[in-house]
């Protein structure tokens, strides 16, 4: 009996020291994974700025585009009273009031021609 004594100490010894080394490893394998939570959530937050950077850089420039394509229209350059008359031409009630408007076509008239 008692060299099945020793044979089970030995052998719950030796388990005991594996169950060690896979704790351990398993602890450093938890460790790395860890560190690389942390710096991808790190790139991820980076990213994240560089969009955010890049959306507003854009946005400004869109209304940098926007104001210049505006000024450079041929619209812009009708005064306002002449433009205020054209849209009160093409307004209209219907029967009870309310307001309507006409469709607009664009044609090769020129603006003396509809004025008249």
């Amino acid at each position: 009996m008692f060299p099945y004594f020793i044979f089970f100490l030995t052998l719950l010894t030796v388990q005991t020291s594996r169950d060690r080394m896979a704790t351990k490893a398993g602890h450093d394998y938890l460790t790395l994974l860890v560190g690389r939570i942390l710096e991808t959530e790190s790139a991820r937050a980076n990213a994240l700025r560089e969009f955010r950077r890049l959306d507003d850089l854009l946005t400004t420039i869109q209304t940098k585009f926007n104001k210049l394509a505006n000024r450079a229209a041929p619209v812009y350059s009708i005064p306002n009273e002449i433009l205020s008359e054209i849209f009160e031409q093409l307004a209209f009630h219907d029967r009870d009031g309310h307001l309507l408007s006409r469709s607009i076509f664009v044609c090769d008239t020129s603006l003396a021609e509809m004025l008249q």
